[in-house]
C-alpha cells in the first residue's frame, strides 16, 4: 500500500535593501512610502522596482537567511 504523508514547508527570508539617504528621517518616510508596494509585492524583483521609483538606487542588496517551518497538513 502506498500512503502520502502531505507536508506543508513555509519559508521567511529576510532580505536586506541598502541606499544612501541623508539622515534617518529621510530612510524613515522611504520606508513609509513603500509600505503598500512591499505588501503588494509577490517577488524581489518588485521590492527593487519599488524603490528605484521613489528615485532611490539599491547600492546592496543581501539575501537573508531562511527560517523553514514544516508541519504534517493531513
Amino acid at each position: 500500500m502506498r500512503f502520502e504523508i502531505e507536508i506543508e514547508e513555509q519559508i521567511t527570508r529576510r532580505n536586506s535593501y541598502f541606499v544612501e539617504v541623508e539622515d534617518e528621517g529621510e530612510g524613515e518616510m522611504l520606508l513609509n512610502s513603500l509600505e503598500d508596494d512591499v505588501n503588494d509585492a509577490i517577488h524581489p524583483d518588485d521590492i527593487l522596482y519599488a524603490i528605484k521609483k521613489q528615485g532611490y538606487q539599491v547600492e546592496t542588496f543581501i539575501r537573508g537567511a531562511e527560517d523553514v517551518e514544516y508541519e504534517i497538513v493531513n
